[in-house]
């Protein structure tokens, strides 16, 4: 966990375990950040793949999966560790298995989806509620069938490892957010913290202003063509009105479109209510993917259904992938940036902290310790201490009693995990995990009252500054053997 960014260390991580695994063979991050680029394949694939089996035609499969891949907010993606491309694969794999177990009775269909829901589970605790929907549909078409189980047992191999341990950590799977049915209080959460996700949510700040962010930020990371999907939305919703009034009942051929809209309208509604949101509405407008991937969908069945107008959609569609590739007000306002993406491959202390005077303490710690046992206090982000092949130990210390407590044990305490703040304690922690230094951002974005930096102006004689430069300094520890 990071002390200052909250309790994040118990979220799902699936993602986060590949990424380990691509760092441990080298003790170097570099392949890290490749990630996402080796994802588009499989991505576009699976992507391609949907569209064919909902009877799309190969031409305008090929441009919807265009406008997909194209869209601003797919593109930053590219060149980071965020987890949303290995989000939209899962949550893609799961849809294109429950469509090939729908064509043939295979048991290895039915596992493959639950190994892909359980990754989809496994990455963040928002694919929840997006997983009701396939599972259900998944369930409705082999009900009183051994495919169920069989859905399970995958489901249980790849995502139930991070809700299980919560389970046996805190007593409840999903912490720190807490469950509540009718008011009553089913599982415990951290604080107040679930109190503060609510109120994080776009639904929960609703304005004409909100209204007015969230517009403009779907613009800006969808692109031009995501202004041509959404309005497929409204007409899909007449069409199938009007074709259901004609004929008194919805046709078969139909339900997938019916089903694709319904959910597109429901997802938009978790995705309004889903924790965050609200905050940094731009960046966290990827949240909303899986929704551009169902309004994508829904776009290419209604289409399918008007041939005359099918190659005006097309040119209309490649157009608007065009402008918003090569127009210079698309990729500004999305953030994207070829030179910022080629720059991630850099050394890590080169682009990653925006401090001046960071930069600067990781550069003296790579000349004065490279190899050195390192406590850090302030950071809300504390990766790029451990150096550039990982080699230096980087710990938050804890200032209380409870070495090993972290958020659970502090959950009803309004100061956290910060509780109890004591020198000798401190002390005596850094002693056992041989600290040799220790660093400490003044100013933290957390605004935390920074009881260490305090301790170490007061005991001059244990910790000796070896650097200091605006917020940031560098102190030496002494003296950490008793005597």
């Amino acid at each position: 966990f990071t002390a200052f960014a909250g309790p994040i260390g118990y979220y799902p991580s699936n993602f986060e375990l590949i990424t380990l695994f691509s760092i441990l063979p080298f003790n170097n991050d570099f392949f890290s950040s490749l990630i996402n680029f080796l994802l588009y394949i499989p991505v576009t694939i699976c992507f391609f793949a949907v569209l064919r089996n909902f009877k799309i035609r190969k031409k305008l499969s090929l441009t919807l999966t265009a406008a997909l891949l194209y869209m601003p907010i797919m593109v930053n993606q590219t060149g980071t560790q965020l987890v949303e491309l290995f989000f939209v694969l899962s949550f893609l794999l799961s849809i294109y298995f429950i469509q090939e177990n729908y064509k043939k009775y295979s048991h290895l269909n039915s596992l493959l989806f639950g190994l892909s829901m359980g990754l989809f589970l496994g990455t963040k605790y928002l694919a929840i509620p997006y997983a009701i929907i396939p599972i259900i549909v998944f369930i409705a078409l082999n009900f009183k069938s051994k495919k169920i189980l069989i859905f399970l047992f995958g489901a249980f191999l790849t995502g139930s490892f991070f809700y299980f341990r919560n389970l046996f950590l805190t007593g409840n799977p999903i912490f720190p957010a807490e469950f509540q049915i009718f008011g009553f209080k089913i599982l415990e959460g951290f604080g107040n913290f679930s109190e503060q996700l609510k109120t994080s949510s776009i639904l929960a700040n609703f304005s004409p202003e909100t209204i007015k962010k969230v517009f403009i930020a779907t613009y800006q990371n969808m692109g031009y063509q995501g202004i041509l999907l959404r309005l497929t939305l409204p007409i899909t919703f007449i069409f199938l009105i009007y074709k259901t009034l004609k004929k008194k009942k919805l046709s078969d051929k139909l339900k997938p479109l019916t089903l694709t809209l319904v959910t597109t309208i429901i997802y938009a509604l978790i995705y309004l209510s889903a924790p965050h949101t609200n905050v940094h509405i731009l960046q966290n407008t990827r949240y909303a993917l899986p929704i551009f991937l169902l309004a994508t969908i829904t776009a290419g069945i209604l289409t399918s259904q008007f041939k005359k107008f099918r190659t005006a959609f097309v040119l209309l569609l490649l157009l608007s992938i065009f402008y918003t590739f090569f127009s210079f007000e698309s990729l500004k306002i999305s953030g994207f940036d070829y030179k910022k993406t080629l720059h991630a491959y850099t050394e890590r202390e080169n682009n990653f902290p925006k401090s001046t005077s960071l930069m600067e303490a990781i550069s003296w710690l790579n000349e004065n310790a490279p190899n050195g046992k390192i406590a850090y206090a302030g950071f809300n982000k504390h990766y790029h201490l451990y150096g550039r092949n990982l080699q230096r130990e980087v710990d938050y210390v804890n200032i209380n009693a409870c070495n090993d407590c972290d958020y659970f044990d502090f959950k009803n305490s309004p100061d956290g995990i910060r509780s109890n703040p004591d020198f000798t304690s401190w002390l005596q922690n850094l002693r056992g995990k041989n600290k040799e230094y220790l660093i400490i951002d003044t100013k933290p974005e957390s605004q935390v009252k920074m009881y260490e930096f305090d301790w170490a102006q007061q005991y001059s004689k244990i910790f000796q500054p070896v650097f200091n430069k605006d917020n940031i300094v560098v102190f030496k520890i002494k003296l950490l053997t008793n005597g």
